[in-house]
């Protein structure tokens, strides 16, 4: 099987970015923290803008499945990568002054924003069950360590817990769902396990299929599993907030829509009912 590397050159980029950023901030000698920051804050918006240019210019007319059936690139895809790294731009912006009176190593808190941005990126692009689980993983343990990452700020070490012990929790609810569906149909692909669901659906696959559901509810704080988001929102850095209430959401969205267009179609009449209901609780409850 041969790959074309050459399609997955803006999450090198990212991945790049990130330690490249972590490695200017621990080894030039700054004259002042406002020189840091200002460099940091602009290496990062200028990497992320690259990535960018770069993901439309490469992707923009591709359509292709890569490591039998692991990763999409597509225009799907592209739609949401672009909006990832816009959004981790704009929340670079927002952040410098923030990080200019708040946090001590600026470099940290960037390169967080830069693997988030690559785990919303994968994300979007996952073709199977446990490259998404892996994505979604990446960009909540960025998520867990900003939120937490004000030192001496009482609130921002509570929603910290909070979220990492909720997150945990949905994390496990949904890597048992995978394990239910491998263990059902022998198939984690979100296309080859379409006709497989439709012809075995049963219990376990029903188990299976709402444990993992419920773990995107809980990244998408979709009713009931948004109890967690206000604690959170309320503890966490400003534009820490803005990164977990815009960046997650548009990754899970992503990742749902994607795995109901693919793997859901042949069963859209046993879970259309339930999503409507939950779509329904989340607009009015939460």
């Amino acid at each position: 099987m041969q790959v074309d590397f050459t399609l997955l050159i803006p999450e090198f980029m990212l991945a790049g970015l990130g330690v490249l950023v972590l490695v200017v901030d621990f080894s030039v000698p700054w004259a002042s923290r406002g020189a840091k920051n200002g460099v940091l804050a602009a290496l990062t918006v200028l990497g992320l803008a690259v990535t960018f240019v770069v993901t439309l210019w490469m992707q923009w007319d591709t359509h292709e499945i890569l490591y039998e059936h692991l990763i999409y690139v597509d225009r799907y895809a592209l739609l949401f990568k672009a909006l990832a790294m816009a959004i981790g731009a704009a929340v670079v912006l927002i952040s410098m002054e923030y990080v200019h009176t708040r946090i001590r190593h600026a470099g940290e808190f960037y390169a967080l924003i830069v693997f988030a941005v690559l785990g919303a990126v994968l994300m979007a692009g996952a073709a199977e069950l446990l490259t998404a689980y892996i994505a979604i993983e990446l960009l909540a343990f960025c998520l867990y360590v900003l939120v937490a990452l004000s030192r001496g700020d009482s609130r921002s070490g509570e929603a910290a817990v909070k979220y990492i012990l909720l997150g945990a929790i949905s994390s496990a609810v949904m890597l048992f769902g995978i394990a239910l569906i491998y263990g059902a149909i022998g198939e984690t692909g979100f296309r080859r396990s379409e006709l497989l669901l439709e012809a075995v659906f049963g219990p376990t696959v029903a188990l299976g299929l709402g444990m993992f559901v419920a773990g995107l509810g809980f990244k998408l704080s979709m009713a009931p599993f948004h109890l967690w988001a206000p604690d959170v929102y309320e503890g966490a850095p400003t534009p820490v907030t803005a990164l977990v209430s815009v960046l997650s959401k548009a990754a899970a969205f992503a990742l749902t829509l994607r795995f109901l267009a693919e793997a859901g179609n042949a069963t859209l009449g046993e879970w259309q009912l339930a999503l409507a209901i939950l779509a329904a609780l989340t607009m009015t409850v939460g």
